[in-house]
């Protein structure tokens, strides 16, 4: 795969933006929930929508205010979300160090 420099670009911003929060999921979000609305920009929410696959299994996708309301502990998410993170740059080394 060649090197695109757009994507090493964002690439590079969100690390940079993770890095001036120390990886702190909480205050990345919020940064960015700020920044959302001291912009001066319309947003658009749309209602939740269905997932076929999800369906199948009996799972919904939905809204983030939703979400919020789920039986799901706001610490077991987190912690999912964490493991993502760590999934992703772990695949993120391996691609790194094939590409060289």
């Amino acid at each position: 795969m060649t090197p695109d420099p757009i994507v090493d670009e964002i690439h590079r911003i969100r690390e940079d933006h993770a890095a001036k929060f120390n990886f702190d999921l909480r205050a990345m979000f919020l940064d960015l929930q700020e920044r959302q609305k001291s912009s001066g920009r319309n947003y658009v929410s749309f209602e939740a929508r269905r997932d076929d696959t999800s369906a199948r299994r009996g799972r919904y996708l939905m809204h983030k205010s939703q979400r919020r309301n789920a039986d799901v502990p706001a610490d077991v998410l987190e912690a999912k979300i964490e493991d993502a993170i760590r999934e992703v740059r772990a695949t993120q080394q391996q691609n790194t160090a094939a590409k060289s």
